[in-house]
């Protein structure tokens, strides 16, 4: 999921997720998390360079993120799970700021 909002005049979107690993003995909702293991966050831009990487814990399932000079418009992220230096498969590339509806100023 995907939500966008506006923090102290900036545009903020946080990216929610569900866990695709089942690791037994553990629950999403406990407050540790396992050394070594989470969800990579990738950002991209519009040639498929990447821009930066987070690693978010296995205990999170979301990532907040802020419009500037380093992440522009048109980025795009993708998920993905890893394991110490291992990666899994990457999620389909979706849009993080750009999927918002811009309307005119009013009031002018």
């Amino acid at each position: 999921t995907v939500t966008h909002t506006v923090e102290n005049d900036t545009l903020t979107v946080v990216v929610e997720w569900e866990h695709a690993v089942v690791v037994e003995g553990f629950t999403a909702d406990q407050a540790v998390s396992i050394d070594g293991m989470g969800t990579l966050v990738k950002l991209w831009d519009d040639e498929n360079n990447l821009l930066r990487s987070e690693k978010v814990p296995l205990s999170e399932n979301y990532a907040i993120l802020m419009l500037d000079d380093d992440l522009p418009w048109n980025t795009h992220f993708t998920l993905q799970t890893f394991a110490k230096e291992s990666e899994g498969d990457k999620t389909d590339s979706e849009d993080l700021f750009s999927g918002i509806h811009l309307t005119a100023p009013v009031d002018i």
